[in-house]
């Protein structure tokens, strides 16, 4: 719920944040079309490594620790032009990631529950937690710590992004899907080895014999 929470803030008010500083409409559009190709990009090669190394957990407290520091970059006051464009694609890059991996680590611990069902529970939740969120940023970013110079909705998102990762780092929870592939190829692996091991008692009998 936080990547999608996040994403779908920075996305909304991505217009208003660049209009503020300047930026030409046209130049508004292409810099939210990065960001959600970057959101893509992030995803399939983090979600790739982690599809190899099985690592979910070290790589999703990773994604967090980043968006928190290119999220607090974004609502840095001395931040402008293409700084706050680079900012802005590198929290696209590692928040993106978050709500695949988790979805992914979810059927692992959840299994043998059915995987669709799960995905879409996380999605229609995290959908309806933007709902609510995006109203309570809109009001907040007409708001301003002035002893920090940032804008409440930041201190929101900031606080968000934070808490998810304090509260992903409790996890601790047995990969089951994992376990049982693992068991799968074992079982498999003694299977083979089986005939081998007939074959040479029945030829071992064989040489008796004669």
């Amino acid at each position: 719920m936080v990547s999608i929470g996040i994403t779908n803030v920075v996305s909304t008010f991505l217009d208003h944040l660049l209009s503020h500083l300047g930026f030409h409409q046209h130049i508004v559009g292409i810099v939210g079309a990065l960001f959600q190709a970057m959101i893509m990009i992030g995803s399939l090669i983090i979600g790739s490594i982690v599809d190899r190394n099985k690592r979910y957990y070290r790589t999703t407290m990773f994604c967090f620790y980043l968006s928190f520091l290119w999220l607090f970059a974004c609502s840095e006051k001395t931040l402008r032009g293409a700084s706050f464009c680079a900012s802005i694609l590198a929290l696209g890059f590692f928040v993106g990631p978050i709500q695949p991996i988790t979805a992914e680590l979810a059927v692992e611990v959840t299994f043998p529950a059915d995987e669709n069902a799960i995905v879409a529970v996380q999605m229609v939740f995290g959908n309806l937690f933007s709902a609510v969120l995006l109203p309570i940023c809109n009001a907040a970013r007409h708001l301003h710590l002035k002893e920090y110079g940032m804008r409440m909705d930041y201190v929101l998102l900031l606080a968000l992004c934070g808490s998810g990762g304090f509260f992903f780092s409790t996890f601790d929870a047995p990969l089951l899907r994992l376990k049982s592939e693992l068991a799968g190829a074992d079982n498999d692996v003694q299977g083979s080895r089986s005939p081998l091991k007939k074959s040479g008692a029945a030829a071992s009998s064989f040489d008796d014999e004669l």
